[in-house]
């Protein structure tokens, strides 16, 4: 799945629930964060094939990861993220469950119970014609979360002012004219 689709899948959990604004940074960076791997991809695409997916994507990182987005913000506002953080990592695991039926090499998969279990979730072995049921759903998971992300702009919200609120900086600029 793409990082805009986990951020705007989070980001409206996050609205759904009348989050703060730290735990709707919460939400969104525990559903994105996963995804550092995907930096691999500088190394060559046989090392972003490698690593993409692995480790990171495992339940036992994403509660690291969890605990360290939640210690982070306790620490920086004394919040308590920690529900918003775990959120963020499971509606990340969750959305990436679909990408299992693009595979196409038998090994790969989701290892979601790593280093416990080499056992890869691999939906392209139970679901008839997988090549077509993935491209149909992460196409309509990006198109809904595109939907979303307009409907919003429409009303003159935008996803991004939880990390950055442009309209700080064009009102120095204009009273420094």
């Amino acid at each position: 799945m793409d990082p805009f689709s986990h951020y705007m899948v989070a980001y409206a959990a996050g609205r759904k629930a009348n989050a703060s604004l730290n735990k709707m940074r919460a939400i969104t960076l525990a559903a994105v964060i996963p995804d550092i791997d995907g930096f691999s991809i500088f190394l060559g695409i046989q090392a972003f094939r490698d690593i993409h997916g692995g480790p990171v994507h495992s339940l036992l990182i994403g509660v690291v990861l969890a605990l360290i987005i939640t210690l982070g913000f306790y620490i920086y506002s004394r919040e308590n993220v920690a529900l918003f953080a775990f959120s963020g990592v499971f509606i990340h695991l969750a959305l990436d469950i679909p990408n299992t039926l693009g595979y196409v090499r038998p090994q790969d998969g989701l290892f979601y119970f790593w280093p416990f279990s080499d056992y890869a979730i691999r939906l392209q072995n139970q679901v008839p014609d997988a090549a077509n049921w993935h491209i149909v759903i992460i196409s309509t998971i990006f198109i809904l979360s595109m939907v979303f992300f307009l409907l919003l702009v429409r009303k003159r919200e935008y996803a991004w002012r939880i990390w950055l609120d442009e309209r700080k900086f064009l009102k120095k600029k204009t009273q420094s004219e």
